[in-house]
């Protein structure tokens, strides 16, 4: 299973609606779609891996449409140079951010057994602590752990180690008394 892209050639002057991403996996699929909403009116069936990933998509929309009122009120506070209101509407994105970080973490977790998993933690949380996504891979399911995505993560994981082991081994040495 992988990601891939079907490109329209469409002549609107627009280039943000003529790609489709999903998650295509071995057997038949079908994709239906529109000409004039050709992404936003997809429907991709045959692949148990896209299902998931629409259903975290689903939720991520969420967490986007919270982010941009908290983004609104930041603005209005500023504006009015509230700082009680800034703080707090800055404490609530990064409460957002974690809650976001930690829904993707366990929705890979929960399915574990599915290359959406890796996926998800290499193209959406990859910044995250290094021991999340280490439990994400631990979690996985040795199919998955040799997949695409599994292998990828698996690289990810072993890079981020070596640059925190350089960056630790460079950091100067402080003098105890």
């Amino acid at each position: 299973p992988e990601v891939l892209y079907l490109y329209l050639n469409k002549i609107d002057n627009s280039q943000y609606d003529d790609r489709l991403m999903f998650f295509a996996e071995p057997g038949e699929m079908v994709v239906n779609s529109t000409l004039k909403n050709f992404e936003g009116d997809a429907v991709v069936e045959g692949s148990q891996n896209q299902e998931k990933l629409s259903e975290y998509r689903n939720m991520i929309e969420r967490f986007n449409s919270k982010n941009l009122e908290l983004i609104k009120s930041n603005l209005l506070a500023q504006q009015k140079e509230d700082q009680k209101s800034i703080d707090s509407t800055e404490r609530a994105h990064d409460n957002l951010l974690k809650r976001r970080y930690l829904y993707t973490v366990n929705f890979a977790i929960n399915n574990k057994d599915m290359e959406v998993a890796p996926y998800l933690a290499i193209s959406e949380i990859f910044d995250a602590n290094i021991k999340y996504l280490d439990t994400i891979y631990t979690s996985l399911t040795p199919k998955v752990q040799e997949s695409l995505y599994g292998q990828s993560l698996k690289k990810f994981l072993k890079e981020r180690r070596e640059m925190e082991n350089a960056t630790t081994s460079n950091a100067p040495e402080t003098a105890t008394e």
